[in-house]
């Protein structure tokens, strides 16, 4: 009864402890993301501000540097491009974590049982963000939200 407590103990606590880690690192993530693009909104409004009147603003848009400003500003299709990648790199690494923990069981399932369950979370989950990446391709290409040289 005691080594069926410890597995119990063991399977919880190491799914728990990757969940925890998978939390925070997603969530790192969005707070990098999203000050990236509070600075980014924080100096295209600045500069916006420059402007005295509506005549210097379409003066500015049509050189090539309002142009580029344009391009940052709606900038869709490379940040499509980049959430595509960052979906199928997570999903390598899920993936590959995935096997090598249920490769690791199968050489030892005994001792090793509670790694099984953590281990097959984990193949899942990048499985899934594959899938999840490839059906966002194929919508993105179809939907030209990609740049030509992403598709």
């Amino acid at each position: 009864m005691n080594s069926e407590l410890a597995i119990v103990l063991g399977v919880v606590g190491v799914t728990g402890l990757i969940v925890l880690l998978i939390g925070f690192s997603a969530w790192i993530f969005s707070r990098r993301r999203q000050e990236r693009a509070r600075a980014q909104f924080d100096i295209q409004r600045r500069m916006l501000e420059k402007f005295e009147s509506a005549s210097e603003f379409v003066a500015f848009l049509n050189s090539e540097s309002g142009r580029m400003f344009l391009e940052t500003v709606s900038s869709e299709t490379a940040s499509q491009a980049g959430r595509i990648f960052g979906s199928i790199q997570k999903g390598a690494i899920f993936t590959l974590m995935g096997i090598a923990g249920l490769c690791i069981v199968a050489f030892e399932p005994e001792d090793l049982f509670p790694l099984a369950v953590p281990s097959g979370i984990a193949l899942a989950t990048g499985l899934g963000y594959l899938v999840s990446a490839f059906a966002s391709y194929r919508l993105s290409k179809q939907w030209g939200l990609l740049p030509p040289s992403a598709s």
